[in-house]
This record gives structure tokens, sequence and C-alpha cells, in this order.
């Protein structure tokens, strides 16, 4: 397992799991849940913050302390 801002870009995982500490369940609120697929698409120059299209559905930006909170798997 790895987390969300390890994954290299254009590699579609499923997200495992995410923190339960408070910024975890923010971000679950927004729509990263267990099962779903992400795709990281973009970074900034500097690495941070970074584009997560959520599903088919939407992009999220997330920064890099937010993203090491959410684990993730490579989908096959």
């Amino acid at each position: 397992m790895i987390n969300l801002s390890q994954v290299p870009l254009n590699t579609p995982c499923i997200i495992q799991g995410v923190a339960e500490e408070s910024p975890g369940l923010r971000l679950m609120e927004m729509g990263l849940i267990p099962g779903t697929e992400v795709v990281r698409v973009l970074n900034a120059p500097a690495g941070d913050p970074m584009a997560v299209l959520v599903g088919n559905s939407f992009i999220l930006g997330l920064r890099k302390d937010e993203a090491e909170l959410v684990t993730v798997y490579f989908s096959t």
C-alpha cells in the first residue's frame, strides 16, 4: 500500500482507506471513500498542491499532507 501523494501521474488506483483524523473525515465527505477509483492528473510545479480525478465525476485539489492521509492500491 502507498499513499495518494506517492502515486505517479495518470496512474489509476483505488482508495483503500482514509485516516480517521479530522482532515481525513473531511476528505471522505468530499468523495474520497474506500473503493473509489482516483487518478492523480496534475501537479503544481513544486509538487504541492495536486489535482486528483475522483471516479469520472470531478477533479479535486489536494495538498500533499492531505493526500498522505489516503492509502491506495493500484487497480489491475
